[in-house]
């Protein structure tokens, strides 16, 4: 099973191997969490449209691009968005996910943080949100956060704010959920997911997945793909695979997140 999370950059384009195409074909994914979109169906042939009906949720700005979600294999529930974040969040709901060969609803979220900021703030707006609607589900949260969404080391060359480690602490504190890359990735530097044109080589980490803790076990691997991407948009596709149907890799381990320290921006 693979769960794709990517912000498109403007909408991207819609010719012939366009974004989505290319995230359908090269990784054949399960779930799809995009940001800066257009409908899906804009991307896709529309031979194929039809076999995704019924599997895609999509919330727009006025004549804008927006956030989206893809099921291929289920049917998703469109879970209504306050107004402030139309087009920025998109809900959904799937009756019937499984993993680890247990069918349970599952409540998705693809995120995209409103600009202009205060970035922070609104990813507490957001979550508020999301905390009083959430059913009795698994809860998977993933997009452009326009923060850090994970911890970094002292010895980064970016460093944390205080507010991003208080909401890294709250995703796993009141939603039970942790970064897929950082959890399966312990101890690592944060690799680039964002290539800001003020600096487009400092690496910004500003996308990620947010999965349950319960399904840690059946993570097999989280990667920043950047080979063949830097042409198609400013942001990096995050990829996490999952052997849904036996405890592999890393069901003897429990996630180790570095330990979330004091403030040393610069």
């Amino acid at each position: 099973m693979k769960i794709v999370t990517f912000n498109l950059h403007y909408g991207g384009h819609t010719k012939t191997g366009n974004h989505w195409q290319r995230i359908i074909s090269e990784f054949a994914p399960d779930l799809v969490l995009v940001q800066e979109s257009f409908h899906p169906s804009v991307y896709i042939p529309e031979s194929e449209n039809k076999k995704f009906e019924g599997s895609i949720v999509w919330q727009s700005l006025p004549s804008k691009w927006g956030s989206a979600i893809l099921a291929p294999q289920h049917k998703i529930e469109d879970v209504s968005v306050p107004t402030a974040f139309e087009g920025w969040v998109a809900g959904g709901l799937i009756p019937d996910f499984s993993i680890g060969g247990v069918a349970r609803p599952v409540m998705v979220f693809s995120v995209h943080a409103p600009s202009p900021g205060p970035y922070e703030k609104k990813v507490n707006d957001i979550l508020d949100f999301i905390q009083k609607d959430t059913q009795d589900c698994d809860l998977l949260i993933g997009g452009d956060f326009n923060i850090t969404t994970a911890v970094r080391h002292p010895s980064e060359e970016l460093n944390n704010t205080k507010t991003e480690l208080s909401i890294l602490r709250r995703l796993k504190s009141d939603f039970g959920l942790i970064n897929a890359w950082q959890a399966i990735n312990p101890n690592q530097n944060l690799p680039q997911t964002l290539r800001w044109t003020g600096n487009m080589n400092a690496p910004y980490h500003c996308d990620g997945i947010f999965i349950p803790v319960s399904w840690f076990r059946y993570l097999e691997s989280c990667e920043v793909h950047t080979e063949g991407w830097s042409d198609m948009s400013d942001h990096n596709p995050i990829v996490a695979t999952f052997n849904a149907q036996h405890r592999g890799g890393a069901a003897s381990r429990t996630p180790r997140e570095p330990l979330i320290k004091p403030d040393r921006r610069v």
